[in-house]
């Protein structure tokens, strides 16, 4: 195809492995807290609406539904659950800036040390509510207490 380069493939695999690593380390912080496989699909959806929420804006974006070029999108492209997707959207319509990737690229792994942070906190605070039913105010309190 015409607009296919290798600058784009390989922001392609940036994203897509950058993307990747922030997602599952969400996605394995919410499946730590539940103890039963039926109650998985309750505590990934937030996860799975923000993604897909994501991918409908950069699809929609890239196809001309939507301003390419409106501030929300542009916004919306540098934050880091979003910009794997909108973020390529952006680069292969011509309308990123340069100083947008590099940007979205530092900000994207900054929140996956965070994510892993918080993460491996969560974690803690599910295997100690292990059994119990987790509501927010218990793994809060224990998240921030760090035990």
């Amino acid at each position: 195809p015409a607009g296919l380069t290798i600058g784009v493939l390989a922001l392609l695999g940036v994203y897509g492995v950058l993307g990747f690593l922030l997602y599952a380390v969400l996605y394995a912080a919410a499946g730590s807290l539940v103890s039963r496989q039926e109650d998985l699909s309750q505590a990934v959806m937030p996860m799975a609406l923000v993604s897909t929420f994501g991918y409908l804006i950069a699809v929609y974006a890239s196809t001309g539904l939507l301003d390419i070029r409106s501030g929300w999108i542009v916004a919306l492209a540098q934050v880091p659950l979003f910009s794997p997707f909108m973020l390529l959207s952006r680069v292969t319509s011509g309308e990123a800036a340069i100083w947008e990737v590099p940007l979205s690229i530092v900000l994207l792994i900054a929140s996956i040390f965070v994510a892993l942070r918080i993460a491996a906190r969560i974690y803690a605070a599910g295997v100690l509510l292990y059994g119990q039913r987790p509501g927010v105010r218990a793994v809060w309190r224990l998240v921030r207490s760090g035990s």
